[in-house]
């Protein structure tokens, strides 16, 4: 028998909930999906590519996963707040590229602004926006690349649980662990999925949250 003493998910054989949504949106190398935009372009080749899609599309994690890679720095545009000016140039580490998030919030004075400095300083500049900038990188002279990222489908949701379930499995389970594993994945069905993806509208970070919510539940009631 499974002892009911231990952490409620590790009666399902799992180390945690698989579906937390980390606070700055990082992506653990063991919970990346590849989509086809995984690999960095290369600092300091005076090239601006902008990620863009709806909300919760995955333009800010795509934006991150590539820094882990190139480093640069990142900024984000908060609505409202325009005090604070993208930063145009190499970081510490002398890496010339920059990662600009909610760009189309940037005004457009200062976007075109930050555009020429960085231009100038032969910096890669990779954005995350909900409107297409192309024209005002192009106007600094920049080689432009526009990378559209797709609402989630059943497919790639699929993928995606499969793969946060695997991450979150315990080394060593038990038959009673494993039966209930089995007994979990079985509640993923075509239709739940649906359910799932309607209601979150396609967004990833929505879908996160009523996954973690509905599986909390699963666990309480297990």
């Amino acid at each position: 028998m499974i002892n009911r003493h231990l952490d409620p998910y590790h009666s399902f054989g799992l180390k945690r909930n698989p579906f937390f949504a980390p606070q700055d949106l990082h992506i653990e190398r063991d919970r990346w999906l590849d989509f086809g935009y995984s690999q960095a372009v290369s600092p300091g080749q005076r090239l601006f590519v902008q990620f863009l899609g709806e909300k919760g599309a995955g333009k800010t994690s795509h934006l991150l996963h590539w820094q882990q890679q190139t480093g640069g720095h990142y900024f984000y545009q908060a609505p409202w707040q325009w005090q604070t000016l993208p930063p145009c140039q190499p970081d510490k580490m002398g890496a010339a590229i920059a990662y600009w998030d909610e760009a189309n919030r940037i005004p457009l004075p200062t976007l075109i602004w930050a555009l020429k400095q960085a231009y100038k300083l032969k910096l890669t500049v990779v954005v995350g926006s909900h409107q297409n900038l192309a024209l005002f990188s192009r106007l600094v002279g920049y080689q432009t690349q526009t990378l559209h990222l797709a609402h989630l489908n059943l497919p790639r949701l699929k993928c995606w649980i499969n793969q946060h379930l695997i991450a979150e499995l315990l080394p060593e389970r038990s038959r009673e662990q494993n039966l209930a594993f089995q007994q979990l994945q079985n509640k993923f069905t075509d239709q739940f999925l649906l359910t799932i993806l309607n209601e979150a509208e396609g967004s990833w970070r929505r879908t996160a949250t009523i996954l973690h919510r509905w599986l909390a539940q699963q666990v309480k009631t297990f």
